[in-house]
């Protein structure tokens, strides 16, 4: 568990937002499914302890704060009273999901966001900063349906191989 948690303190010194989140989150699902008492107050203190991870860096290192709150000129999102930092994916999400709209089905072909994003930003950004969005721009509908439908068939796959293992310990 140690191990776990020393990892997660390195994704937060990387100032990755969505990394830091997802490490916390799969920190907390690895205990998905705990039917032993002392299990459960290990997940307890590991929710605390994770809740800790985010919040006490939030507050004490400026760098990191300023990736989740603030500090950008463009792209800022209000969340109450704080500003929530995008580094202006919200704009170039909103471009990218506009052009989309010109070939909603079968998308506008392989690369061609990142060729559009190019073009449009001048090299500075090439790339959407969403995966899905960009399989939706660049295949289409049909093909973010593909993407999916495998991304789900996986996931059952791992759902399922978990719970075996599960059920296997004595």
């Amino acid at each position: 568990m140690l191990y776990a948690l020393v990892l997660l303190l390195l994704i937060g010194l990387s100032l990755s937002r969505i990394c830091f989140i997802v490490g916390i989150l799969l920190l907390l699902l690895s205990k998905l499914g705990v039917v032993r008492k002392q299990d459960i107050v290990q997940v307890d203190l590991l929710s605390i302890v994770a809740g800790l991870l985010l919040f006490v860096p939030l507050r004490r290192v400026p760098k990191l704060a300023g990736r989740f709150m603030g500090n950008d000129k463009v792209g800022d999102v209000a969340a109450g009273d704080a500003a929530l930092n995008t580094n202006g994916r919200s704009v170039v999400w909103a471009v990218v999901l506009d052009d989309f709209t010109r070939s909603p089905w079968v998308g506008r072909g392989a690369g061609s966001a990142s060729d559009m994003l190019t073009d449009l930003f001048a090299g500075d950004i090439d790339h959407t900063h969403n995966e899905y969005l960009r399989f939706l721009h660049d295949y289409g509908v049909i093909g973010l349906a593909l993407l999916l439908t495998g991304l789900g068939g996986l996931l059952r796959k791992c759902w399922r191989a978990r719970w075996k293992a599960a059920s296997d310990i004595p």
